[in-house]
C-alpha cells in the first residue's frame, strides 16, 4: 500500500516538475550599435552577469542575436549594452560633436506587455558611468528617414521596423544603454491542472486498494 501511494505521489510531483521545466522563460535579444558594442550585461537584482559580444559587434549594418534562457516568471530584469563611437577621437564619456551614434534593438519572448523595441520611452535609459540613468533620445525608426537608413541603404535586417535608433542626445562618445523588462507570470491554470491529475492518480490507487 505504501509503495502504491509513493508511486502516486511521485507521479504527481513528476508532472509538476515537467510543467516547471516547460514554463522555463526566455527572451530573445536582437541588436546593433553605431559603431562598436563593447559588452553587455544581464542584471538580476543585485547580480550583474557579463555576456560578451556578438560576431558583428563592430559592424552596425548587421544585427546580432542571443537568447536569455531560464528566466524567472514575474521577475524584473535589466539588459545593459556598453558601446562607443569609433568615429570619435575624444576620450570615453566626453562630448564628441559631429559624428552621430545610435543603437537599435528589440526584445521578444516571455515579456510582460509584449515585445520591447528600442525607443524614447521609460523602459529605455542611458548612462555615462553606469550609475546615473536618464531618458534616451530617438532619431527615427529602423528603415525610416535617418542617416543610418541612408548609409546602410535600407533597414537593418533581423530587427523590426518599430525599433528606433536611440542614444544620449548629446553626441557622447561612449555610453551605456539599458532596457528594463519584466517576464510574464507562470500560467497557474496549467500548474493546478497537472497537480489535480497527480492527486487523481493517488486517489485511484487508494480506491483500488479499498476495493
Amino acid at each position: 500500500m505504501r509503495r502504491k501511494i509513493l508511486v502516486g505521489l511521485t507521479s504527481g510531483l513528476f508532472l509538476l516538475g515537467g510543467n516547471s521545466a516547460a514554463n522555463a522563460l526566455s527572451v530573445a535579444v536582437t541588436y546593433t550599435g553605431d559603431n562598436v558594442v563593447d559588452n553587455f550585461y544581464l542584471v538580476d537584482g543585485g547580480v550583474t552577469s557579463s555576456l560578451g559580444v556578438g560576431e558583428h559587434s563592430g559592424d552596425w549594418t548587421k544585427s546580432d542575436s542571443l537568447i536569455l534562457a531560464n528566466l524567472l516568471a514575474s521577475h524584473n530584469y535589466s539588459f545593459i549594452w556598453q558601446m562607443h563611437n569609433a568615429g570619435y577621437s575624444t576620450p570615453s564619456n566626453s562630448i564628441g560633436g559631429g559624428d552621430p551614434a545610435a543603437f537599435l534593438a528589440e526584445l521578444t519572448g516571455d515579456i510582460a506587455g509584449g515585445p520591447l523595441y528600442s525607443a524614447a520611452v521609460s523602459q529605455w535609459e542611458y548612462s555615462l558611468d553606469g550609475l546615473e540613468w536618464a531618458s534616451v533620445t530617438s532619431y527615427g525608426n529602423n528603415g525610416g528617414n535617418n542617416i543610418w537608413t541612408s548609409v546602410s541603404l535600407g533597414k537593418i535586417q533581423g530587427i523590426d521596423e518599430l525599433a528606433q535608433w536611440i542614444w544620449s542626445g548629446n553626441d557622447d562618445a561612449s555610453i551605456y544603454l539599458k532596457a528594463n523588462f519584466q517576464t510574464t507570470p507562470v500560467p497557474e491554470a496549467t500548474t493546478m491542472l497537472l497537480f489535480g491529475i497527480g492527486l487523481a492518480g493517488l486517489a485511484s490507487v487508494i480506491r483500488k486498494r479499498r476495493e
